[in-house]
């Protein structure tokens, strides 16, 4: 659409050397008032940047209009996001990613499907993982942990696993799930 978002930050560099050719930069982004902060090591010479990327629990629901328009989706509750990356500018590429994505108190609905947290044995709710990793150019690995469909019929997936790529314009992706 045409509307422009603003996302304040805050943004430190620190230079290791007097030829600034190592960095060490600190970036703090709050995207509707939720802190997402990137700690990152620019090494210049080998054009390259170490990037740490992490959140305390950001509340989805601050970001439930942008949801809605994107095919009929509803997001809430609270993600923690931890990842880490290699990314390398000559070409420009994202050498390596390793990343999670926990949701607590979630509730994922995409058409008439729904998603919720699952429950353990004492009623207590567990956390929904997702880890993904960059295995080479345009081919990640993705496996998630326990989550409850609520609809359209009841079924607890006991994990799920799989491989996304990209190939030309496309992405393909393949996996398993496993149903308790």
């Amino acid at each position: 659409n045409d509307r422009f978002y603003r996302i304040p930050f805050e943004l430190d560099i620190e230079p290791r050397d007097s030829n600034y050719n190592i960095l060490d930069v600190r970036a703090a982004f709050y995207p509707r008032g939720e802190k997402i902060t990137a700690d990152i090591k620019v090494d210049r010479p080998q054009s390259r940047a170490t990037v740490n990327i992490n959140s305390a629990d950001v509340n989805l629901g601050r970001f439930a209009d942008l949801f809605s328009r994107a095919a009929d989706l509803m997001l809430s509750g609270e993600m923690a996001l931890h990842g880490k990356a290699q990314v390398l500018w000559q070409p420009l590429r994202i050498a390596s990613v390793n990343a999670s994505l926990t949701l607590e108190h979630a509730k994922i609905r995409v058409g008439e499907i729904q998603f919720q947290n699952a429950m353990a044995a004492g009623g207590k709710e567990v956390p929904f993982r997702i880890d993904l990793t960059g295995k080479s150019d345009g081919e990640w690995q993705f496996t998630g942990s326990r989550i409850s469909m609520t609809a359209p019929m009841p079924v607890n997936l006991a994990g799920i696993d799989g491989t996304i790529k990209r190939n030309a314009a496309a992405l393909e992706s393949s996996g398993n799930f496993s149903v308790v």
